[in-house]
């Protein structure tokens, strides 16, 4: 098992404890199994973009799962799924959620840093959906993901668009008291509701820093997608809609092992 810092111990422990306890309430973030999404329904789906492709027998690793939502809509394709997830909750709630579907994942308690040793188990494709702003070091989780992979094998993962994040830190989410710069690279700390008593942290990055990092591990970069919603949600201020409506709030990234 590779090191951490005290720092790294610290945040993925706090986030695998408030994920424990969010878990019920986030009940897969509205996605719904059958559609594979990229963090949040109201955004294009694969079915629009058309990134993930055939899975019939395919082997694929869905890192930071949560409840395998995405994972249980690839197995119903006739992939073959390993979750990896830090919430021993969620994966629970994931090995439910597949039993309901019908359907057969596996799952493994654990973080994006330990994915596997070269020489081990090979995936045709590793998923990582809203989960690597969770991940202290980008580059040490792609490297990971690289390890594992064969030859031609593909990630996709998406990501809170870096743009969105610097209208949450001056607009959106003042609250949590980020750094409201493009160019601030680190932690925020946030609860997900002001009356909790616990709380995730994320780490923010450039969209450079996501590009140069994916390329930086050896990964070519097939493309690149930055969401925009769909459909809006009726909660949201004039304010809120103005700015989702605007600007992405996620980016997608699709590369291949060479």
């Amino acid at each position: 098992m590779s090191t951490k810092s005290s720092s790294e111990r610290e945040s993925m422990a706090m986030n695998a404890r408030s994920w424990d306890l969010h878990a019920s309430r986030y009940a897969g973030g509205g996605s719904d199994s059958e559609t594979f999404d990229f963090g949040d329904p109201l955004f294009p789906t694969d079915e629009q973009l058309g990134m993930v492709g055939q899975v019939q027998g395919k082997r694929v690793l869905e890192v930071g799962s949560g409840a395998c939502a995405c994972g249980i809509a690839l197995a119903r394709k006739g992939a073959t799924v390993t979750c990896v997830d830090v919430s021993q909750e969620q994966l629970r709630r994931g090995t439910v959620n597949a039993q309901k579907a019908g359907v057969e994942v596996r799952t493994l308690l654990g973080d994006a840093y330990d994915l596997g040793s070269p020489g081990e188990e090979q995936f045709d494709l590793v998923v990582a959906i809203a989960s690597f702003q969770y991940v202290p070091d980008l580059a040490r989780a792609l490297a990971a993901a690289f390890q594992i992979l064969r030859p031609g094998g593909r990630i996709i993962f998406s990501i809170p668009h870096p743009i969105m994040e610097v209208f949450d830190a001056s607009v959106l989410s003042v609250e949590d008291g980020a750094d409201p710069r493009y160019s601030y690279r680190g932690p925020v700390q946030w609860k997900w509701e002001p009356d909790d008593e616990f709380e995730f942290v994320t780490y923010r990055r450039t969209v450079a820093d996501i590009i140069n990092q994916v390329v930086g591990e050896g990964f070519q970069v097939q493309r690149v997608e930055e969401l925009m919603p769909l459909k809006q949600e009726p909660d949201w201020t004039d304010v809120e809609r103005e700015i989702r409506t605007r600007y992405p709030s996620f980016l997608v990234v699709q590369a291949i092992k060479g």
